[in-house]
């Protein structure tokens, strides 16, 4: 379910023509369908969101659900920092549900303020000359 909070943060400041990054931890693609119809008409993508920086953080983030255990479901995406800083140059916006302790600590040097980063948050990409950096929305 998405939060609501989403559908107004989105609404209030997101251009139909803007496009959204979605990321949802653990998730078999389904989620990421329910938020694609939720914002439309705003562009959501629909490929990699169940990010890891690296093989080894997802392996990681599958022991650590075997000591909990929870089920690592869905499909893992691997993109280094540096892939993933490209892929954001497209978007204006980054959404995060569910992450997990692994996601957090592999991408933390994007965030401005890393200790946001939480269930049903939304950060807005910026570019600083040849910097790029996630600012917390809501």
């Amino acid at each position: 379910m998405i939060p609501v909070s989403c559908h107004w943060i989105l609404y209030s400041d997101a251009q139909k023509t803007d496009a959204v990054y979605f990321v949802c931890n653990g998730s078999d693609g389904h989620a990421n369908l329910q938020f694609a119809n939720a914002i439309s008409p705003i562009q959501s993508s629909l490929w990699y969101y169940n990010l890891y920086s690296s093989k080894e953080n997802y392996l990681e983030q599958v022991e650590i659900d075997k000591e909990k255990m929870q089920d690592t479901s869905g499909s893992p995406h691997y993109l280094e920092i540096e892939q993933w800083k490209e892929q954001l140059q497209n978007y204006k916006y980054v959404v995060i549900f569910y992450p997990n302790e692994v996601f957090k600590e592999g991408y933390r040097e994007l965030f401005r303020e890393p200790e946001t980063i939480d269930q049903g948050t939304i950060y807005r990409v910026n570019k600083e000359g040849q910097e790029l950096v996630l600012d917390y929305v809501g």
